[in-house]
């Protein structure tokens, strides 16, 4: 990724972490309209950041969190539905597997 499009993720990803997250979904549509890969990108991004959230958080907040609205499920199938959406269904296969259970 080149520096200027770093940049462009990192001002629209601070802004989202900036607001509620009830608000991230209008604040993408607005600011990434034209940039589909974009938003993808931040999706991806705030995804890993409620996941990591997640994992650091005790057991019973953790399993609180797991019944909320945004689960790092959820958040994972929208970014493969916007990846299928858009045609790029190797982008859309890496995402689809961390959605699948472990292989033994």
């Amino acid at each position: 990724m080149n520096p200027d499009h770093w940049q462009l993720v990192e001002g629209v990803l601070d802004r989202a972490l900036a607001s509620d997250p009830s608000d991230w979904p209008a604040l993408l549509d607005d600011t990434c309209r034209a940039d589909p890969e974009l938003r993808n990108e931040v999706e991806a991004l705030l995804a890993l950041r409620h996941a990591a959230r997640f994992l650091q958080s005790p057991p019973s907040a953790a399993a609180a969190a797991a019944a909320g609205e945004h689960s790092i499920a959820v958040v994972l199938a929208s970014i493969v539905r916007r990846y299928e959406e858009q045609g790029r269904q190797a982008e859309a296969a890496k995402y689809r597997a961390l959605l699948e259970p472990p292989r033994p």
